[in-house]
């Protein structure tokens, strides 16, 4: 079509299916990294290991708000770098499917998300839903929660997006 605009498309970068989620994590370390929006946040890793992933971000004038603070959906897509990168560092070749049918994510499996049922499971507490997430992390890491408890709990990362995803808070609670 004439006159449309092109859609720049980055560099490829080839996935590797006989590749775990760890290799693919360290290969992306040493690697320009294609993702358009992934480049806009200027985040890259700066180290993995099986079940972690740092990242180091440049904030600048472009990631802030109308009144000049960091705007909460780059804070949100940080959390989702890393967060998804962890996760990411479990997972064996072509398998991160076979996370949620072997139930991975349940409570009693190897990474349970959302032990206690979340918002469909407690209520949705309008303004007090991070409260209730810090709750239920303390009581995961201090041996309290009861029928939804992850045995071995140490670390609990939490992620609260609330109201127009202006609003964005992960916490990391644990006794290591």
């Amino acid at each position: 079509m004439s006159g449309s605009p092109q859609m720049i498309q980055p560099p490829a970068f080839a996935l590797d299916p006989a590749q775990s989620g760890l290799e693919l994590a360290r290969r992306w370390i040493e690697t320009v990294w294609p993702g358009g929006f992934v480049n806009r946040l200027a985040a890259r890793p700066v180290d993995v290991a099986e079940g972690h992933m740092r990242v180091e971000c440049d904030i600048d004038l472009g990631h802030s708000n109308f009144v000049g603070l960091v705007h909460g959906g780059v804070t949100a897509a940080l959390v989702d770098i890393v967060g998804g990168g962890a996760a990411m560092t479990l997972l064996k070749p072509g398998e991160s499917w076979k996370a949620i049918e072997a139930g991975d994510i349940e409570v009693g499996g190897r990474m349970p998300i959302n032990p206690s049922g979340g918002l469909i499971g407690c209520g949705h507490p309008v303004g007090a839903t991070g409260v209730r997430m810090a709750l239920d992390a303390f009581r995961q890491t201090t041996g309290t929660a009861g029928g939804c408890q992850v045995e071995g709990a140490n670390n609990v990362q939490t992620l609260n997006i609330g109201g127009s995803t202006t609003t964005t808070v992960s916490l990391v609670i644990g006794r290591d």
